[in-house]
C-alpha cells in the first residue's frame, strides 16, 4: 500500500508541468538529463493513400540528431532524404530542413529544399513546403492521461537507484495535437499538392532507446474531427504502461484508463498488419479502434530499436480515420520475429 502511495506522489510531481504554450513550443535540450532529447514529429494521411512523416530530434552534443522525412504520393514510390541534411542550427533546424513555429499552439511550417531519393535509389532535387494548421488544442499527456495507470506500473517494479535513473524516461514532457497539413511537395519533375489529416507531437526530456522493449502507438483523426491516441509501452525496467485519450470534435478529451494489452492485439504476430483494440475511458465510455497498416516507413533508433511507422487506416466506433500505426521493438529481442520488411499492405475488415 505504501509503495502505491509513493508511486502516485512520484507521478504527480513528475507530470505537473503547467508550462505556457510559448514555452512548450520551444526547443529544449537539457544536457543534465542522462539522454537529452527534443523530438518533434508530424504524420499525415488521406483517403487517396497519400502519406507523409517528418521528424526532427535534437539530442545534445554527444549524440547524433535523428532526422526523418518520407513522402508517399498515391501509387508512387516513397521518397525522402538521402542523408542527414546538415548541421544543427538555432531552433528546429538541421541544414536546409526546418520546422518553424508561426503561431504557438496553432500553426507550423515544414520546409526543405535539396536532394531527395526514392526507394529505387533515384536521386533528384526536390522541395517540401507544408503548413500545419491545428484543428484541436494541445493535449499534454501530463493532464490528458490517467496518472493511476502509470503509478500502478511503477509500483509493480523493484525499486533501486538504477531504476530511478531510468525512470526519467517517464517524466519527459509529451503533448500531441491534431490538424491539417497542407501545401506542395516536389520530387524532380513530379509535384503534388497535399491536404492531409495530421497528428503532431513534441517531446522533451530524457530518452534512451536501449531501455525500450516494445510498444505500440496508434493515433489518428476522422474527417469529422474525432481524434484518438492509444499507447502501450514496455521498458526493460518498467511496464507495460498504457495511456492515451479520445478527443471529441469540440476538443474535449477523455483519458484512456484501460486498453487491449500488447500481447493480445495479435496472438500470431508481434507486428500485426491489422487488428482491433478496445478502449475504456475515464468517463466510462468504451470505444472499438480497428487498425490496418497501408505500407510502412521504417527507422531505427541508435541501431537498437526498430520503429515501424505504419501508414494507418482506422475505424473508431465505425467512423473511418487516418493517422499513424506505429509499432516498435528492441532489435536484439524481436528482429527475427518480425518477418520481411516489405510486408504487404492490409485492409480493414468489412
Amino acid at each position: 500500500m505504501l509503495k502505491h502511495i509513493l508511486a502516485n506522489v512520484i507521478v504527480r510531481r513528475s507530470r505537473k508541468h503547467e508550462h505556457p504554450v510559448e514555452y512548450l513550443e520551444s526547443k529544449h535540450v537539457d544536457v543534465s538529463n542522462p539522454f537529452p532529447n527534443d523530438s518533434s514529429c508530424f504524420y499525415g494521411g488521406d483517403e487517396k493513400s497519400n502519406a507523409a512523416i517528418f521528424r526532427l530530434a535534437f539530442r545534445g552534443p554527444k549524440r547524433t540528431p535523428e532526422c526523418w522525412m518520407d513522402v508517399r504520393l498515391a501509387g508512387k514510390p516513397i521518397f525522402g532524404l538521402p542523408a542527414n541534411p546538415g548541421p544543427e542550427r538555432e531552433g528546429f533546424v538541421l541544414g536546409d530542413y526546418s520546422f518553424v513555429c508561426q503561431q504557438p499552439g496553432k500553426v507550423w511550417r515544414i520546409a526543405y529544399q535539396g536532394p531527395l531519393t526514392d526507394e529505387a535509389g533515384n536521386l533528384k532535387q526536390g522541395a517540401i513546403d507544408l503548413t500545419f494548421s491545428a484543428t484541436h488544442p494541445l493535449f499534454d499527456y501530463a493532464e490528458s492521461t490517467d496518472k493511476r495507470m502509470v503509478a500502478a506500473a511503477i509500483a509493480r517494479e523493484k525499486w533501486s537507484r538504477e531504476f530511478f535513473v531510468k525512470l526519467k524516461d517517464l517524466s519527459q514532457v509529451h503533448y500531441e495535437q491534431f490538424g491539417q497539413l497542407r501545401g506542395a511537395v516536389r520530387f524532380g519533375e513530379e509535384s503534388a499538392t497535399l491536404d492531409l489529416l495530421t497528428t503532431r507531437d513534441h517531446s522533451f526530456g530524457s530518452r534512451d532507446w536501449a531501455s525500450w522493449d516494445r510498444h505500440y502507438w496508434l493515433s489518428g483523426v476522422t474527417a469529422g474531427g474525432q481524434g484518438f491516441t492509444a499507447v502501450a509501452i514496455r521498458y526493460d525496467f518498467c511496464g507495460p504502461i498504457y495511456a492515451g485519450f479520445v478527443i471529441s470534435p469540440d476538443g474535449q478529451s477523455d483519458a484512456i484508463v484501460d486498453c487491449t494489452r500488447l500481447e493480445d492485439i495479435s496472438r500470431e504476430k508481434v507486428w500485426p498488419q491489422s487488428g482491433s483494440i478496445e478502449l475504456r475511458t475515464r468517463a466510462g465510455r468504451r470505444h472499438t479502434l480497428e487498425f490496418a497498416r497501408d505500407g510502412v516507413f521504417p527507422y531505427t533508433g541508435d541501431g537498437l530499436y526498430l520503429m515501424k511507422e505504419g501508414i494507418g487506416r482506422f475505424r473508431i466506433d465505425g467512423a473511418p480515420a487516418f493517422g499513424l500505426c506505429e509499432f516498435g521493438f528492441n532489435k536484439a529481442r524481436y528482429e527475427s520475429r518480425l518477418g520481411p520488411e516489405a510486408s504487404p499492405s492490409a485492409t480493414l475488415p468489412k
